[in-house]
């Protein structure tokens, strides 16, 4: 049976997102499927996770961030060999729902963003995902009125992402709907759009293996968070009964490495060195012989992003328990 894929696609400066979103919808296009792609023009230029991508954050000027949209058409046109584009959301985004937006944006307080609604959809939980991340937020409640104006700039951008999302989806008939990685704020907001016309939303996404991540990608119609619950869960339970040959040791060694080396964007660190003397100037602890204990602490953002954006509260108590 023949059925109509949409493939949401609005950071397409990403290459590593980008291609294999593209390579799908021309598997999906060789079996007999129907598949439209549906990107971003400009309208979301105010911040997005291509401007992420590209060190850029909420505070960067709009000529340094239109560069990174000027570099999103550019990669579009690359990906059009693969697979066309067919519609961008900016077309479904009529020039006079912008005061409606701000208007709803503008009076917006900390202590109220959990409980903020916008046509029925969690906005204000859906936008805090990339800031919360962005600015290593513990507590949403207790940001500065500095921090609650960058905030603003993804909470407009979700609204924006939901008015356009419905306008295209009440127009077009849609049975499926991929998007790369549904804990994005935006595509997190289509998600619920889409979901809420009862259209089945899957997610795709590179393995977690940074030396491998190129080489395979998976696919769940779950949220991003229960995914992962449910592998370590799968795991726990299967474990003892796993047969692994030293070969397949490999794997999991090849992650390790890679990730020890610093080469990918992904590790979050500077590679292993041997620059402890500097820390050790800067501390005064050459001269002397001294007793050092390291502390080893995590930052919390990842977890509580998951748990605030994607769970509604839930993923902590679950996670921990």
């Amino acid at each position: 049976m023949s059925l109509k894929y949409l493939v949401f696609s609005p950071f397409q400066a990403i290459e590593y997102h980008a291609f294999p979103e593209a390579f799908f919808a021309k598997q999906l296009k060789d079996h007999g499927h129907q598949v439209s792609y549906l990107g971003c023009d400009g309208l979301f230029e105010t911040m997005c996770v291509s401007q992420s991508a590209y060190a850029l954050n909420e505070s960067a000027t709009l000529e340094e961030k239109r560069k990174v949209c000027v570099a999103c058409r550019r990669q579009r046109k690359s990906t059009e060999k693969i697979a066309n584009f067919s519609h961008t959301l900016d077309a479904f985004y009529a020039a006079g729902l912008e005061s409606e937006v701000k208007q709803f944006v503008n009076d917006i307080e900390p202590n109220k963003i959990s409980d903020l609604r916008f046509k029925n959809y969690s906005v204000g939980r859906i936008a805090a995902y990339e800031f919360i991340l962005n600015h290593k937020i513990s507590d949403i409640t207790e940001i500065s009125k500095d921090q609650l104006d960058l905030y603003k700039i993804s909470l407009a951008n979700v609204v924006r992402a939901i008015l356009a999302a419905e306008k295209f989806l009440d127009r077009h008939r849609t049975d499926r709907v991929m998007i790369y990685n549904t804990a994005y704020s935006i595509n997190h907001a289509f998600k619920e759009v889409a979901e809420a016309r009862g259209i089945p939303v899957s997610f795709m996404h590179a393995t977690y293996n940074l030396k491998h991540q190129s080489d395979a990608m998976y696919f769940s119609y779950q949220r991003t968070v229960e995914f992962d619950q449910n592998t370590i869960k799968y795991f726990e339970k299967e474990s003892d009964t796993i047969k692994l040959d030293y070969s397949k040791y490999e794997i999991p060694l090849s992650h390790i490495r890679e990730q020890l080396s610093g080469r990918s964007v992904f590790t979050y660190s500077a590679s292993r060195g041997q620059r402890f003397e500097e820390v050790f100037m800067k501390l005064n602890l050459l001269s002397d012989y001294k007793k050092i204990v390291l502390l080893s602490m995590s930052s919390s953002d990842e977890a509580y992003a998951a748990d605030f954006s994607l769970m509604n509260g839930e993923y902590l108590g679950s996670a921990f328990r």
